[in-house]
């Protein structure tokens, strides 16, 4: 098996990653103990990661200690040929390296889904606002699942435009099915009512753009963080406008003795496009979930290393509780259009 100097490779990716974003960043591969002394903030970051990007130093550090220790496990390498250390270095720089395009350089990220950039911008607000939720839910971010699935693609990349030996590609292709149940198994709703609970204690958000800039979201409430009158909202719909008034805090502020027809046939089109999403959405998980279940064991038995559990999960992240409360009105908007057709006959 080729050795390679772990420095090296580090070096090589992020000089290959600067050209082709025209970005400046480095990445600082020391053991986690080194890291700690350099940035305090680094003592809170799960003791099973692999590296980190802190944003207020705008730094990145891949941990040496963990790679040496996954390098040491040398799961399913009987002729020892891989080195799964450094497979795993190179796509925890990658990933790292994406958080910074994702905080940094929002316009030069590639690849991204129709909703991804809105939801960045909502997620980083929750981040900044409630990091006991980022911690728990970390896994669920589309700001991690997105850095996983081009971290993931750029390792790929890597390794064939360099010619990088000893990886095994049983590890990555792992990796890529895990990956694609995140991304099917991510629940926006969660994180709108995340949001608006954070809105609604902390309005000065809306009055500062370095908070929100984003139009698309700023379009759903006043400047005291209250929502916008539904004739308003009727106007200029996107991507957001299901998720929205399909929120529990705004289905629970509409007051349905007051609202004419028009209003009550918009929003029960928006709680049925997330009723519907979500049936779909659970049906193509159920065909996921043993190979998904089965992924993450072959991860964790090439990289978990911590004596904590894994947080990797094929657990759904929806929560079925809201999904009820969304059928029930499905329901009573259903039968309020019923009966306003019948007084227009």
């Amino acid at each position: 098996m080729k050795k390679y100097d772990y420095k090296d490779i580090v070096k090589k990716i992020y000089s290959i990653f600067n050209s082709s974003f025209q970005t400046n960043y480095k990445i600082m591969y020391q053991s986690r103990e080194e890291a700690e002394l350099l940035d305090t903030n680094i003592k809170h970051i799960s003791k099973s990661a692999g590296g980190t990007y802190q944003s207020k130093n705008k730094s990145i550090y891949i941990f040496s200690n963990v790679i040496d220790e996954i390098n040491q496990r040398n799961y399913n390498n009987p002729t020892n040929t891989n080195d799964n250390g450094l497979a795993f270095l190179i796509n925890a720089c990658f990933h790292e390296l994406e958080h910074r395009l994702q905080f940094d350089y929002p316009q030069k990220l590639r690849k991204q889904t129709s909703f991804s950039c809105v939801m960045y911008d909502i997620e980083k607000i929750i981040i900044m606002f409630d990091r006991d939720f980022y911690k728990q839910q970390h896994d669920n971010f589309y700001l991690e699942i997105d850095a996983d699935n081009k971290g993931v693609e750029n390792s790929v990349n890597f390794i064939n435009f360099c010619g990088v030996e000893g990886i095994n590609s049983d590890y990555y292709e792992a990796l890529k099915i895990y990956n694609k149940y995140r991304a099917s198994n991510y629940d926006i709703p969660q994180f709108i009512s995340k949001f608006n609970n954070i809105i609604r204690m902390n309005p000065q958000i809306f009055k500062d753009n370095r908070f929100i800039s984003n139009e698309q979201i700023l379009s759903f409430y006043d400047e005291n963080g209250t929502f916008k009158p539904i004739d308003e909202l009727m106007k200029k719909p996107n991507i957001l406008t299901p998720y929205i008034i399909s929120s529990e805090m705004f289905l629970k502020s509409i007051d349905r003795n007051v609202i004419n027809s028009k209003q009550c046939q918009f929003i029960l089109k928006n709680i049925n496009l997330v009723a519907i999403e979500h049936k779909s959405k659970k049906y193509i998980l159920e065909q996921m979930y043993s190979q998904a279940k089965k992924a993450i064991e072959e991860i964790n038995k090439y990289t978990h290393i911590s004596k904590t559990p894994s947080r990797r999960t094929v657990e759904f992240m929806a929560d079925e509780n809201y999904y009820k409360f969304i059928e029930n009105n499905v329901q009573a908007f259903s039968n309020n259009v019923s009966r306003d057709d019948e007084h227009e006959i």
